[in-house]
């Protein structure tokens, strides 16, 4: 008799549950992407490389290159900016010497982790560029 009432009171229990379905929905918000205000360049350049002093008097001066891609990304409206950049160059000399000629030229590379500058804009697309 005992099972049968367990039984029973199990069967009450069971039909007085009832199952609760949960909906949701979700709700994206989208914006529009803000487009960057990052200065990315790009300066090359070519010099003529050679030594300065009393012994210079005998150096020629040497052909050499500059080139640094970089970017600046503004701090502040005023133009406080801050940046990285790497670069190659090469420095060099020449000297002659009695129809004898010896070159010197070396290369190296540049690099600037963290630049901090101020533009300063002195008429329109001509800043002075200070860091």
């Amino acid at each position: 008799m005992k099972k049968i009432l367990s039984l029973l009171a199990a069967v009450l229990l069971c039909a007085g549950v009832q199952a609760q379905i949960v909906s949701s929905r979700s709700v994206s918000i989208r914006s529009e992407k803000q487009p960057s205000n990052t200065f990315w360049y790009m300066r090359a350049g070519l010099n003529m490389a050679g030594l300065a002093g009393d012994d210079a008097k005998e150096l020629d001066k040497r052909a050499a290159y500059d080139v640094t891609y970089g970017f600046q990304k503004p701090l502040s409206d005023i133009g406080l900016y801050w940046g990285m950049d790497f670069g190659l160059g090469s420095r060099g000399y020449k000297i002659s010497d009695e129809g004898a000629e010896d070159k010197f030229l070396t290369h190296n590379v540049q690099v600037s982790p963290f630049t901090f500058g101020w533009n300063y804009e002195v008429v329109n697309n001509l800043k002075v560029d200070l860091h």
